[in-house]
């Protein structure tokens, strides 16, 4: 089943854009001010990390509580030295899209994760991160670099870990709830598949097989995302009443501390 279809329903038109008639991209701060303001806003990092010569992917996941939404934001990163041979096997597109900023371009012939991780600690204050979910494959910088700054919380690449976040983030796509218009999350959307197996669990796979050369790090990065924070949501950990409720209630038991 092709997820192509299913996922392009996530491009939001602007009348369900919360208080904006922008676009979120990754050239500018994201015109949202409300995306970093607690306690209107939840985000929660991912990362999906390369073989140092492939797509490096970061994703901020950001639920906006009073409209519901989950607004995205991608960091995409690939050697500037593979960039004429990635716009031949991977997508023409490539170039435009390290000329527009979509993509980061590192220096040298393999991603440098410094400046990822930059990118990262930028996020992670700026959004008030505190959780980043990531695939304990590869992870050890990570873990010595964006430990200190938040819990990482590790999702391996299997039926049991992925099957649960893929299902929250495909419901919410149904839903009309994600909001990403990064060009590159379409070009990888169209790269694919979701695998059902006979137990019900659902995974995204490349179209043509693991050793095609399509790219789907976003559609990982934003499931693991999305499903993060829907688990709390449902848990009760992210409180999605009112604002002018939380207040309220806020008041109340202030008032009824006997001093």
């Amino acid at each position: 089943m092709s997820l192509h279809f299913l996922l392009s329903l996530c491009y939001t038109s602007h009348d369900r854009r919360a208080d904006s008639d922008s676009i979120l991209d990754n050239r500018s701060i994201p015109p949202y001010p409300f995306l970093w303001i607690s306690p209107l806003s939840k985000a929660v990092g991912a990362v999906d990390l390369s073989q140092k010569v492939d797509f490096t992917t970061f994703t901020v996941a950001i639920y906006h509580i009073p409209s519901g939404n989950f607004y995205m934001r991608h960091w995409f990163y690939v050697p500037e030295e593979q960039v004429q041979d990635k716009c031949k096997t991977d997508s023409p597109l490539v170039f435009k899209w390290i000329e527009q900023k979509f993509i980061n371009g590192t220096p040298g012939p393999t991603v440098n994760y410094e400046v990822m991780f930059s990118d990262m600690e930028e996020a992670i204050d700026r959004y008030k991160i505190d959780e980043v979910l990531y695939d304990p494959w590869n992870a050890g910088q990570l873990m010595d670099r964006i430990g200190p700054l938040c819990n990482l919380v590790e999702v391996k690449q299997n039926y049991q870990s992925i099957s649960p976040m893929a299902k929250d983030y495909e419901a919410s796509v149904l839903e009309g709830k994600i909001v990403d218009d990064n060009p590159v999350m379409s070009w990888m959307i169209s790269n694919c598949d979701i695998y059902r197996d006979q137990n019900g669990n659902i995974k995204p796979v490349k179209h043509g097989g693991k050793d095609s050369p399509l790219h789907i790090d976003g559609v990982i990065t934003s499931l693991m995302g999305v499903g993060r924070l829907r688990s709390l949501i449902d848990g009760g950990y992210i409180d999605t009443r009112d604002p002018e409720e939380i207040q309220r209630d806020m008041e109340r038991r202030l008032a009824a501390i006997e001093y």
